[in-house]
């Protein structure tokens, strides 16, 4: 074997392993195998790389594919990242949790670390169901209001319970800050599962369910229309479902004519007038928008000065029309007599129809009637 101070040239077949070279330069073409390969601070050994810091030329340096740390002192995982405490700005984080509120400030030393802010809306964009575990009392947020985006839902999962605004410090709607203990002000969305407690305002919408309880005697109470495809029980209670109710009884007297029907007029006694569309002057109902429905019509006539064998005959008129039925009363054996005849009826009736009671003798002039034997009157039974 000869060395050189510049190159070593191995010309033997092998080295012993307890000799010791001092060599300026090492060529193999095959596999060196060491113990362990040290430069500096730098150490290549069996179980690992120890190193001081790691440069590609200036250039990045990737670690793996799920790593690579960049020249500008950066580095970038696609995995997840473990440690036991992270240090330094991390404002820029995505995908965590938002917590309590954002801190105004990263550095920890900066008294605006220790203050923090939350958005005021939380936008619901897509379906989602609030399902806290069993082990929870409720789920919450810090957010004041919630906005439903539309063609998407909020739910809250059957017996759990959801708290907004959980720091109450929202200044916009809703005082008292959480369901189901109160809400106030628009919940825009579909509401799906059980509404326990009292609802003061508008319902626009369907109710699918039952609906139990709304006051504390079991009973609703509304100013607006409430409308379903049947209504069960008596009705005893319900108020408004007769109307319109109209009636009127004669003020003064009026000439009918012989044998000619004659609508009675000046229906100005005692007048009623319900839901409205009862004129008193002409005796004419005439049935208002929204209220058409089966009627109950009820009137009567008396005429004066009626003579022996003559009738006196009442029935009711449908848009100008006769349409009966028809009652009839005849003078006794006497002449100079007041009779009279009463007729009742139902009838259904639309928007618009006009009806009014009639009253037709047979003496042979013109009679008077009796004012305080004629009336016409009404009332809607049923829708």
């Amino acid at each position: 074997m000869a060395l050189s101070t510049n190159r070593t040239l191995i010309t033997q077949t092998g080295i012993n392993t307890h000799q010791v070279l001092n060599v300026g330069g090492l060529d193999s073409a095959g596999i060196a195998t060491f113990l362990n390969f040290k430069t500096g601070s730098t150490n290549v050994h069996n179980i690992g790389i120890e190193a001081a810091g790691i440069n590609v030329l200036g250039g990045d340096t990737p670690i793996g594919s799920g790593a690579t740390i960049y020249d500008d002192g950066g580095a970038r995982f696609s995995g997840i990242v473990t440690a036991t405490s992270f240090h330094g700005d991390i404002s820029q984080a995505t995908g965590a949790a938002a917590g309590l509120g954002t801190a105004l400030s990263q550095t920890q030393t900066d008294p605006l670390n220790k203050i923090y802010f939350t958005n005021k809306v939380l936008s619901i964009s897509t379906t989602t169901t609030i399902d806290h575990p069993a082990t929870a009392n409720l789920a919450y947020t810090q957010y004041g209001d919630i906005k439903i985006e539309d063609g998407h839902d909020l739910i809250i999962k059957d017996s759990d319970d959801f708290k907004y605004d959980i720091l109450g410090i929202s200044t916009t709607k809703i005082p008292s800050n959480q369901f189901p203990s109160g809400l106030s002000g628009d919940l825009t969305g579909n509401v799906t599962g059980n509404v326990t407690g009292n609802v003061t305002g508008n319902l626009t919408g369907n109710v699918t369910g039952n609906a139990t309880g709304l006051n504390s005697d079991s009973s609703i109470n509304t100013t607006g229309t409430i409308t379903a495809t049947s209504f069960s029980g008596d009705g005893g209670s319900i108020t408004g479902v007769n109307s319109p109710v109209f009636y009127g009884k004669q003020g003064t007297s009026q000439n009918v004519d012989h044998a000619t029907y004659t609508t009675i007029t000046n229906l100005t006694s005692t007048s009623i007038n319900i839901g409205g569309g009862f004129n008193t002057t002409t005796g004419v109902f005439t049935v208002p928008a929204g209220k058409g429905g089966t009627y109950f019509l009820h009137g009567g006539a008396g005429i004066d000065d009626v003579q022996n064998n003559d009738y006196i005959q009442v029935t009711f008129m449908k848009n100008g029309s006769r349409i009966g039925p028809y009652a009839r009363t005849w003078s006794p054996d006497q002449n100079d007599q007041i009779i009279d005849a009463n007729l009742t009826t139902i009838m259904n009736l639309s928007a618009g129809d006009t009806v009014n009671f009639q009253v037709y003798h047979t003496g042979n002039a013109t009679e008077p009637t009796e004012e305080n034997r004629c009336f016409f009157g009404g009332y809607r039974l049923a829708v």
